[in-house]
Order: structure tokens, then sequence, then C-alpha cells
């Protein structure tokens, strides 16, 4: 990775990508364990991420999450649709139309609130900065949720 600000890379790229974070760095404070585990640990916290997404994000949602209908997967026909769900949609989180409902209430209130609403005027979410630390030459990185 190049030093510079990426603005179409994935959450996941840009998790995958060298460089240290300052989450890194606040498990490298604890110590080299904390560290180590921190890069083994899985980073998606289903509901927190999906939120995120919705609201900072929208015209992502629909790429990365598919509403999946309740599938009897006791019956043929059931696990027949089910299997038709998954391959229409695959690499895609499945998530319920309650928890999908819900997460759009939730974006909705966020992005009409006044405040909010205003601050999301102008700005540009999610864009991965990579920079090369002058002193050490280390890459370090970091993406900011909004920038206005």
């Amino acid at each position: 990775m190049q030093p510079g600000i990426y603005t179409d890379l994935s959450s996941d790229a840009y998790h995958a990508a060298p460089g240290i974070s300052k989450s890194g760095l606040d498990r490298m404070a604890r110590s080299p364990a904390h560290y180590q585990a921190y890069l083994r640990e899985p980073r998606v916290v289903r509901s927190g991420t999906a939120l995120h997404t919705a609201i900072l994000e929208p015209g992502l949602f629909g790429s990365q999450y598919a509403v999946s209908p309740k599938f009897d997967r006791r019956t043929t026909k059931g696990k027949a649709d089910a299997a038709a769900f998954e391959a229409e949609n695959a690499g895609k989180e499945p998530v319920s139309e309650d928890e999908y409902e819900n997460w759009m209430r939730c974006a909705e209130a966020v992005r009409t609130h006044p405040a909010c609403a205003f601050l999301f005027q102008k700005g540009h979410a999610e864009r991965s900065v990579f920079a090369n630390d002058p002193v050490t030459g280390e890459m370090v990185k970091c993406r900011p949720d909004w920038e206005a």
C-alpha cells in the first residue's frame, strides 16, 4: 500500500493492509501479546458494523447485507429455497427482516436529527489514510468514520 488517501477501499481491505493503526497501538501499549491477539480476533461485531454501514455508508449496505426470509430447513422446499437464497446472495451477510428494519430506523433517526443532518451535509465517510511515519519509516494508517 502506498501512502495516500483512498476513498473506495473496503473495510476488509483496510484491515488487511500493512501498517499499524491507533487501535493496534492501543493494544501494543498493553503488551505485545495483546497486539497479537488483536491481529487474530474477528474485526466484525455484527450489529454495530451493520448499523455503522447503514448510517455512514448507506449506499454500500445492500452490497454487504441481504435480508433473509425465514426458511423451514426441515423440508425439501425450505432447504432448496435457503440454498437458492444463499447462492443469490453469496458474499453478503444474511440478516433478519427485524434486524434490517431496526438498523434502517436507527440510521434514519441519526441522519434526520438536526445536528447530525448538518454534519452529514458535507464530507466523506470511511476514507482510508496511509502514511510513512517520519521517525520510524513504518506504515501507519487510520480510517476516520467521517471527515467534514
